[in-house]
């Protein structure tokens, strides 16, 4: 069976998620180990994909009614667990939150983007929800996505910027696997030192639509 890659936490106590976990869900509540453990190491490699799309901010946001779509009812339970054990806070985006209208936006807690490995499952929940997440992508992207860059740029202009990128082939696949955790770190002193200089200079954070719309994984 084919092996998919994904991000976790290095040394994530999963039996203390579980049992934290467990403690504030509801009798609707999943209580399968199995499951449990399934839908929390696909949203750790959720969070930390999301986290390194952002060139210029740790903070990302996370659409409500996509993550329910995806792994259920559990999703908040499972995210404030995550907050609790100091992997994940919530933090201010460009924009407020708005129940309903505005995703809450977070961050890695930073002592744990230290800690960040790779590795690879052939479980097929995870790989199905991985599917789920495509489907719910491409549903975004189409209705809220596309039309907003068209508006902006022209439709001509994102079929030829799509059909390039395309073009894109990684030619030694696996010394850049091996590469990635390097860029990970490299990244995170970058966006350090760009947080030192906007503060010195107060530079307001730009417009990421176009970027946003070709890449994978980063639009809820």
């Amino acid at each position: 069976m084919e092996s998919v890659t994904l991000y976790q936490f290095d040394n994530f106590d999963m039996d203390t998620y579980i049992i934290m976990y467990l403690s504030k869900t509801s009798a609707r509540g999943t209580k399968s180990r199995i499951v449990i453990e399934g839908k929390v190491i696909y949203l750790q490699d959720l969070i930390i994909r999301k986290s390194m799309s952002n060139k210029d901010t740790d903070d990302f946001r996370l659409h409500s009614q996509i993550l329910k779509n995806i792994i259920g009812d559990e999703y908040s339970a499972m995210l404030s667990t995550l907050i609790e054990m100091k992997y994940l806070k919530e933090s201010v985006c460009d924009y407020k939150y708005i129940k309903g209208k505005q995703s809450k936006c977070f961050s890695i807690v930073e002592d744990k983007y230290k800690h960040i490995v790779s590795t690879t499952t052939s479980n097929i929940k995870i790989k199905e929800y991985l599917e789920k997440e495509e489907e719910q992508l491409f549903q975004f992207r189409n209705k809220y996505v596309i039309p907003e860059v068209d508006g902006r740029y022209g439709k001509d202009f994102r079929v030829t910027y799509e059909k390039s990128l395309c073009k894109i082939k990684i030619e030694k696949p696996d010394e850049f696997e091996r590469y990635i955790p390097i860029a990970i770190q490299l990244q995170k002193e970058k966006k350090e030192e760009k947080k030192k200089e906007k503060k010195e200079t107060k530079v307001q954070t730009n417009d990421r639509t176009l970027l946003q719309l070709c890449k994978k994984r980063t639009c809820f």
